[in-house]
């Protein structure tokens, strides 16, 4: 004789089931709630998104995460003033490499 599950057990076990997963995804995930934003830019958004064929979540955590991935402007003057002054007496002298060839030359 086999047993099945009644109507509410198996109700019961996916609404279980979907509160594991739910829990589960939440834990993983940040979430972000943004307060006061115009409805001007709401609907933009909501433009913008549509025309890629995305959901406003979708698309509103794929600027957030390329603006996370770009460095800041303080980072980039930061990396140009270490190239500007850095040791150049650790490269080759024009003198040093017009000879290494002149060498390459004669044995080659």
């Amino acid at each position: 004789m086999t047993v099945g599950l009644g109507p509410r057990c198996v109700a019961e076990h996916r609404r279980l089931q979907a509160e594991c997963l739910q829990c589960g995804y939440s834990c993983c995930m940040a979430t972000l709630y943004v307060r006061d934003l115009s409805e001007e830019a709401l609907t933009e958004l909501k433009i913008r998104a549509a025309r890629n064929r995305q959901s406003l979540q979708a698309y509103a955590r794929t600027l957030l995460e390329e603006e996370a991935a770009t460095p800041s402007l303080e980072d980039v003057i930061g990396r140009i003033e270490e190239r500007a002054t850095a040791d150049l007496s650790a490269t080759s002298s024009t003198d040093e490499i017009v000879s290494d060839i002149d060498h390459g030359r004669r044995r080659g």
